[in-house]
């Protein structure tokens, strides 16, 4: 059997490169020792074997360990996950890959498969192929299934859209066009979809065929700027990159949903705004968007205080590092923030002036916090520009609106981490202001947590008198909490 798998991945196969004769001399090494000594490892039973086999990233490499002794020759046959991936762009290549992967399906048993996965640039002179690895796994009855296609774009087969046993399928360059306009996928609960379009009846119809359906991503899909969902499934959704219609508002309606994630998407631009509708169950957002700062556009601006009204019960709440451009700008019109619910905030933001009033604007509107998370960044490099914004330093006294105070104590706030506080600063940094309104507003405060990392990795001397200086700094700070601990951290 091993003399059938040398054509692909052996010393005579076209796709032979650097890290394969690694691999290979690793496993030659392997079976010399197993040949010299007395073999412990192959005495142990199949299932710990199998489980060893399991850590294995590559399906190539589980075959490999054929060479190692006769008791290995089957074994691979009955592991628990296949992983077929290959990234190259040849025809000829891939032909050779996609044909080592029937040989393999047809030595296997598939009896203990869970797993099934397979990655590369599809053409439709594959389609075969492809559809005896779905067959392989309607056979089997695998649970988890990958078909990840770089390019392409790979017609699901109808004998896929009705399937009893699938809990988790991932598509990617896959059109879904189930027959008769329905599917069953009775136990699938974890549902990943990239660079596949998408109407809104189509994601009805797998909807309303998911009846368990509890974690839906959405990635780089398209087809429609309404999504609605109005079953009780799911309870998780993430959009990555969706691409509206034109410049309509991508549109949210998910009455039952409880945690929902947007990231690389923008508002602004050619991208219309986000609403969402009937989010009452929601726990958890994630809003990590770009957000293009446009003022003088009231319909916009209508639109995000929409947005950030619609959030006020959630629990959970992340925002990216637009969120300080909005504010700004609800403060240039004279609006106030609502009052929010939630309990963890997490704010990214960029390490400069013009972010602290906006964050300042959020803890304000945040009676109940008790736990803040902010994640410094760069800024992005010139030509970019946010408008409407005052530096922290051109302040009032008194105020607090434009002093850099707050207008409130922190009363529940028991927790904060600073991640990504990098240097060189000085005691002025707008972020050391941060940590020392914080430590003077928070009343019941427990722990602080500032990481320090890129001092702490370093073996300079400026970065060593950096770090020496903000800690000695931030210590020397006042706290209204006598139980708070500081802790820098890498």
């Amino acid at each position: 059997m091993a003399g059938s798998m040398s054509g692909y991945g052996g010393n005579n196969s076209p796709l032979i490169n650097e890290e394969t004769v690694k691999q290979q001399n690793n496993l030659e090494v392997a079976q010399i020792l197993l040949e010299d000594e007395e073999d412990r490892l192959s005495a142990l039973p199949d299932p710990v074997l199998l489980h060893i086999l399991s850590f294995l990233d590559s399906t190539t490499d589980v075959v490999r360990t054929t060479i190692l002794a006769k008791r290995w020759r089957y074994l691979w046959t009955d592991v628990s996950k296949f992983d077929f991936c290959n990234d190259s762009q040849d025809t000829e290549r891939i032909r050779a890959f996609v044909d080592w992967i029937f040989r393999t399906l047809i030595l296997s048993c598939g009896h203990n498969l869970k797993k099934f996965r397979v990655k590369f640039n599809y053409q439709d002179c594959f389609a075969s192929r492809v559809y005896s690895c779905v067959r392989f796994c309607i056979r089997f009855m695998v649970e988890d299934v990958t078909l990840d296609f770089s390019q392409g774009n790979y017609k699901l087969p109808p004998t896929l859209h009705f399937n009893s046993f699938l809990k988790k399928l991932r598509l990617r360059n896959c059109t879904i066009a189930p027959p008769q306009q329905s599917l069953e996928w009775k136990c699938l609960t974890s549902l990943s979809i990239e660079e596949v379009e998408l109407s809104q009846s189509l994601l009805g119809i797998i909807l309303s065929g998911c009846p368990v359906l509890e974690y839906l991503e959405l990635t780089k899909c398209w087809g429609t700027s309404s999504l609605e969902f109005n079953t009780r499934s799911p309870k998780e959704l993430v959009l990555r990159n969706w691409f509206s219609t034109g410049s309509l508002p991508l549109v949210i309606s998910a009455p039952h949903l409880q945690f929902l994630s947007i990231t690389d998407h923008t508002i602004g631009e050619t991208n219309g705004a986000l609403q969402l509708f009937s989010i009452s169950s929601l726990v958890k957002a994630n809003l990590h968007f770009k957000y293009c700062c446009l003022s003088t556009n009231v319909t916009d601006s209508v639109f995000m205080r929409e947005l950030f009204e619609s959030l006020q019960h959630v629990e959970e709440l992340e925002l990216g590092n637009w969120f300080y451009e909005v504010v700004s700008e609800f403060e240039t019109k004279g609006w106030q923030l609502p009052q929010y619910a939630c309990k963890c905030l997490t704010l990214n933001a960029f390490r400069c002036g013009e972010s602290i009033p906006g964050i300042l604007r959020m803890l304000e509107s945040s009676p109940k916090l008790e736990t803040l998370v902010i994640n410094w960044s760069d800024p992005p490099p010139p030509p970019y520009k946010v408008s409407n914004i005052a530096p922290i330093l051109s302040l009032v006294p008194g105020d607090p609106a434009t002093s850099g105070d707050l207008n409130c104590d922190l009363l529940q706030l028991k927790m904060v981490k600073l991640a990504l506080f990098e240097g060189p600063y000085d005691v002025d940094e707008p972020m050391l202001k941060l940590v020392q309104l914080l430590l003077k507003r928070a009343r019941i405060l427990e722990k602080i947590a500032i990481d320090v990392k890129e001092f702490m990795g370093s073996s300079s001397t400026t970065c060593s008198s950096n770090y020496s200086k903000i800690s000695q700094t931030v210590l020397s700070y006042p706290r209204s909490s006598p139980k708070i601990v500081v802790q820098f951290c890498s």
